[in-house]
């Protein structure tokens, strides 16, 4: 789940008059994630409005192993 609050301002000026704006309001997105993603390596950052969320895989576990047969004669 990712949540945030958003604000906006906006300032107008001129000779006679002043304007000044204020929206605000809070958000949620929620998303289910599959069984493969690291939950200890998921990395999120915020830049020039911009939210990357990294959410990398664990890596594969091996499911079997291998025997070597060696022959008795």
């Amino acid at each position: 789940t990712i949540r945030g609050k958003r604000e906006i301002k906006r300032e107008q000026k001129a000779q006679r008059w002043y304007r000044f704006e204020r929206s605000t309001g809070n958000f949620e997105r929620s998303l289910e994630m599959p069984e493969r993603i690291d939950p200890d390596s998921v990395h999120a950052s915020f830049d020039k409005g911009v939210l990357t969320v990294s959410l990398p895989s664990r890596k594969p576990v091996s499911t079997g192993q291998h025997i070597q047969i060696t022959s008795g004669t």
